[in-house]
């Protein structure tokens, strides 16, 4: 009989970014988020119908340190040119079984 593995929680590289302005792309995203630290992916989330911007997205790092820091100083900083403060938390972790992978919830 196999022995069952447990599903383990794996620590997260990823914050969520809300209050971004609706016409913030991918690209400023990434480019306001970088200079913290090697960004390995990012989105802005957009309706699937529209296309047009949900006002939030994601960064992925590739070093948990840099997520923190960008947790701790860049939540509540202004972004885009006209100044919008937005909101940096962590992104909800998905516990992973195996063959899974971590993903930023939707």
């Amino acid at each position: 009989m196999p022995v069952q593995q447990r599903p383990k929680l794996t620590f997260s590289t990823t914050v969520f970014v809300s209050s971004l302005p609706y016409t913030a792309t991918t690209t400023d995203l990434l480019t306001h988020f970088s200079f913290l630290g090697p960004v390995r992916h990012g989105f802005v989330a957009t309706d699937k119908e529209s296309g047009k911007s949900k006002g939030v997205g994601y960064v992925t790092y590739s070093l948990k340190e840099d997520a923190e820091k960008a947790v701790q100083e860049l939540d509540g900083s202004a972004f885009g040119d006209k100044g919008r403060k937005i909101r940096v938390s962590w992104a909800d972790a998905r516990v992973c079984g195996i063959g899974q992978s971590f993903m930023p919830r939707d």
